[in-house]
């Protein structure tokens, strides 16, 4: 599996996870004594289904597998797509997301950013042990995490290009010098009442 569709997959399975958290979908479970996991299954409006496995965590929320993501084009259709890709699962969840085209257009191009970005971090991270992170000072230990948890698309970034990117994102591991801009305090204007301008003075000056 190449590391871009491991991080469709990561997202696919997130964003299960998420939005039936949030009670936009709606997951049904199956119980099957002889299986280790917990099997589920997600039926959409746009005809297709999705089957996985999961465990459910203290807060009652899905940890999907990823790997165990199956796509199935039709309803009652016994095969399933070999390849998933998360702009796919979006298109196919767009009634039960209640979200219109052109909406959908501009979440897609943030989901690309994001897959982009999640890609150079799976790369990263391929190769490293448990006992190169234990080595990581905490700063550092930043470039490889994958982002805020709950956000889906929350590497978006949108007006970002490659090159922007290269030298912004945190994944890129690149110092950053940022510009200070110094005004003195004769240059505000305020538009306050009297009043309120004296507590703000002793506020400032105390």
């Amino acid at each position: 599996m190449t590391p871009y569709q491991k991080a469709n997959l990561n997202l696919i399975a997130k964003s299960i996870s998420e939005l039936h958290f949030e009670e936009i979908l709606k997951v049904q479970e199956h119980f099957f004594i002889e299986a280790k996991t917990h099997q589920f299954s997600l039926h959409l409006q746009s005809g297709v289904r999705y089957e996985f496995q999961a465990k459910k965590t203290i807060w009652d929320t899905l940890k999907i597998y990823p790997t165990s993501l199956k796509r199935f084009p039709l309803l009652n259709d016994a095969k399933f797509d070999t390849k998933l890709f998360a702009a796919q699962f979006f298109l196919d969840a767009q009634k039960e997301m209640a979200i219109t085209d052109i909406t959908l257009a501009h979440f897609l191009e943030e989901m690309h950013n994001t897959l982009y970005s999640e890609e150079k971090i799976i790369r990263k991270i391929a190769n490293l042990s448990i006992s190169n992170f234990h080595t990581q000072n905490i700063d550092d230990l930043q470039f490889y995490l994958s982002g805020h948890p709950k956000i889906l698309l929350n590497k978006g970034r949108l007006g970002f290009g490659a090159s922007a990117l290269k030298h912004f994102s945190p994944e890129e591991e690149q110092s950053i010098q940022f510009f200070w801009l110094l005004i003195h305090r004769d240059l505000f204007l305020k538009s306050h009442t009297t009043d309120e301008l004296k507590i703000e003075e002793n506020y400032f000056y105390n």
